[in-house]
């Protein structure tokens, strides 16, 4: 599993800075207001990054991840895990392992585009009390930015060699337009927290390049060793034309945007 060797850099690599993952947390409760013991359900919980700062709540969290690898980090975080916290290994693409009615908010970070997105809203209307909220959480930049630009371009040259791929952006919007068709009501999105980041081109493909299939997501098919190489090989040569340098540093701001359904 692509995670599982993932797990020790992801934070460095791919990780919220903690100030980030605390002011995701406490949206997540003010949007909702949950309070007491209501029930916090995180699909895909990971190392913790956001998870974690419910710890010192006095809500009740339940963290789900494909990786054992993710959660044993998240597990030495809390050290030991407070009493209101349990983490779980299991697949999010088969039952989740709660009870019917019992949770007050589902919440799924930068994951609902890997996740079978029929079976992640059905789960979610069965494990949510009526009037529970379900939260997507995504990190977006600017579209002119340079991981955006590299982003799209990977993208086109996936579909070109016959990989098409479900966005993150889709995703989100497929599941939140499927939650207010079965009478959700969808909130405003709502930025909660603005960050400055900087970057190489050669750091964001050497990134892609350390993924299956160049990407985290899984594919329709498998992708062939000479697939794999004229394609990162057209990235490398995009960069030269379009910035002229694969070491320049580039600046570019990322925003945390929560995506929200109130359901019936």
């Amino acid at each position: 599993m692509w995670f599982d060797g993932q797990a020790k850099q992801f934070d460095e690599s791919a990780g919220l800075d903690p100030a980030v993952g605390g002011r995701v947390a406490q949206a997540i409760l003010d949007l909702s207001g949950a309070k007491g013991d209501d029930v916090i359900l995180d699909i895909g919980a990971g190392t913790g990054a956001i998870g974690g700062h419910f710890a010192t709540s006095s809500n009740r969290y339940f963290g789900l991840d494909l990786s054992w690898h993710m959660l044993e980090i998240f597990q030495r975080k809390l050290a030991p895990p407070p009493p209101n916290m349990l983490l779980l290994q299991t697949d999010n693409d088969r039952s989740w392992p709660i009870g019917a009615g019992t949770v007050t908010v589902v919440f799924a970070s930068r994951v609902v585009h890997h996740l079978k997105p029929r079976h992640f809203i059905q789960e979610t209307e069965r494990v949510c009390r009526p009037g529970g909220h379900l939260f997507l959480g995504r990190v977006t930049r600017d579209a002119d930015s340079l991981p955006s630009r590299l982003q799209r371009y990977k993208k086109t040259l996936l579909a070109e060699h016959g990989f098409p791929k479900t966005g993150r952006e889709q995703a989100v919007r497929l599941v939140v337009d499927a939650c207010c068709a079965m009478g959700a009501t969808a909130l405003p999105p709502a930025i909660v927290a603005r960050w400055n980041r900087s970057a190489t081109p050669r750091q964001l493909i050497a990134a892609w390049e350390s993924k299956p299939h160049l990407t985290s997501g899984a594919l329709s098919k498998e992708m062939s060793a000479e697939q794999r190489t004229l394609i990162v090989n057209a990235l490398t040569d995009w960069v030269g034309t379009d910035f002229g340098d694969l070491d320049r540093v580039q600046e570019f701001t990322q925003e945390y945007t929560l995506h929200g359904v109130r359901l019936l």
